[in-house]
């Protein structure tokens, strides 16, 4: 029952992302992106660049900032599932970049895009 709560607790975070990248212009491509290892909550992509996005969601800062989620491990696994979404999608002549989207559920729902949150 766990699995399923978190399920859809990240599904309503995924959807406020991907609502707030398309009215910011980015088209998206695809969404919970899984490969052996690893899972992209959002590909997207906006002029030349496509946009790999993990996004958090929390309902307090009380265990720290969405943000802080993700570590070293989760970024490796998120660069190595892009880089498999890369080679299967034949994508050449793109910049990539990979961002973070935190979204802290309260009384009032905020949002927070990071841009270039990490890289390889």
């Amino acid at each position: 029952m766990e699995d399923f709560n978190r399920k859809l607790k990240g599904d309503f975070g995924e959807d406020i992302a991907a609502k707030e990248l398309s009215k910011k212009g980015y088209k998206i491509l695809d969404r919970n992106y899984k490969k052996r290892g690893g899972e992209i909550d959002i590909i997207a992509q906006t002029g030349g660049t496509m946009v790999f996005v993990e996004v958090k969601l929390r309902s307090g800062v009380e265990n720290g900032l969405p943000c802080e989620a993700v570590d070293i491990n989760k970024r490796r696994r998120i660069i190595s599932t892009a880089k498999k979404y890369i080679y299967e999608k034949n994508v050449c002549g793109m910049d990539f970049r990979f961002d973070v989207i935190e979204v802290l559920k309260g009384d009032v729902i905020m949002l927070r895009h990071t841009e270039n949150a990490f890289w390889e």
